[in-house]
């Protein structure tokens, strides 16, 4: 019997080809939503697994290596894994804001590494604006993460401006007007330092790090009244933070409240051990209460821990 060969028409071969990597690439694009369905909901190893496939069957996709790079960073935080993809959609799509973003966020907090987050934000800041109105949401992330290289960079103006631009756009997020208050401070503004503090805790009422920081900030300014209401509301919210029964303690010393100085800061010691500050100022508050020994003994304590303290209460040197 002989075997008969059927020639296949070139437009059949090609519609095949065709139909296979289009229903390939509707499988990859569908495990690509169910992963970042999982990611929304925090569920980031299930999340991994369908980035996983999508990779095994469309390895040359940089969504994917983006969204698996950003999947295991936020999820189990493998800082080596997420770079290995985050560099990977870039190789294959180096024009993906998102890839850049990405890398330069982690690049910042994992890798303490400013200069090369700059480059990577910045090209990305540059890609989204190139994109047009449709992008002017994802700016504040990442004006916000060059505003925090600027922090690092000690370069306050620049820090000021870029925050500012990110708020400007009605940013509803707490955490980049809280650190547009702190390069305010840095700044020396504190009266717009206040503002933006306050645009925090509108925000975010229950967040005691932007309770203390709006509460040290009016204490900057004398108001001293409204910065213990403010720092009591945040004790209530974080009763573990020694730093802020110092600061309660530093301004019930200041209005003269020395009962109440004393105990804010005994409870400061208490959390904080060997904290120069809170010796200093407890010896001065048991000194007006007439507690002299106990005086005596947080002072001597303050300048063991900082020489300068002992400097400063004999004044300049001959």
């Amino acid at each position: 019997m002989s075997l008969i060969l059927v020639a296949i028409p070139p437009v059949a071969v090609l519609a095949a080809a065709f139909t296979w990597f289009y229903l390939r690439g509707r499988q990859v694009m569908e495990l690509n939503r169910v992963g970042l369905d999982y990611q929304d909901l925090g569920r980031h190893d299930e999340a991994i697994v369908r980035f996983r496939a999508a990779l095994r069957k469309d390895p040359r996709l940089a969504l994917t290596h983006y969204n698996l790079g950003y999947a295991l960073y936020h999820g189990p935080r493998r800082v080596e894994d997420a770079l290995v993809h985050l560099r990977r959609a870039l190789e294959l799509e180096p024009d993906h804001p998102g890839a850049r973003y990405a890398l330069g966020y982690v690049l910042l907090h994992e890798r303490e590494d400013p200069t090369a987050a700059r480059a990577e934000l910045e090209r990305a800041l540059a890609l989204l604006e190139a994109s047009g109105a449709e992008s002017q949401g994802r700016l504040p992330p990442v004006l916000n993460s060059l505003g925090l290289v600027a922090l690092r960079e000690q370069d306050w103006e620049r820090a000021i401006g870029l925050f500012q631009r990110a708020v400007s756009g009605r940013c509803d997020d707490a955490g980049v007007h809280g650190n547009l208050g702190v390069a305010l401070v840095h700044g020396h503004r504190i009266d717009e330092a206040i503002g933006a503090f306050a645009a925090a805790t509108r925000l975010d009422p229950r967040n005691a790090s932007h309770l203390n920081n709006l509460g040290n900030a009016l204490g900057m300014k004398e108001r001293t009244e409204e910065a213990l209401e403010v720092l009591g509301r945040s004790l209530e919210l974080d009763p573990a933070n020694g730093y802020t029964h110092y600061w309660l303690g530093t301004l019930n010393g200041r209005v003269r409240r020395y009962d109440q100085a004393a105990s804010n800061l005994e409870a400061a010691l208490a959390r904080l051990g060997a904290f120069a500050p809170a010796h200093f100022s407890l010896a001065v508050a048991y000194d007006r209460l007439g507690r002299a020994e106990d005086s005596r003994s947080h002072m001597d304590r303050a300048i063991a821990l900082d020489p300068r303290i002992g400097r400063g209460l004999r004044g300049p040197e001959e």
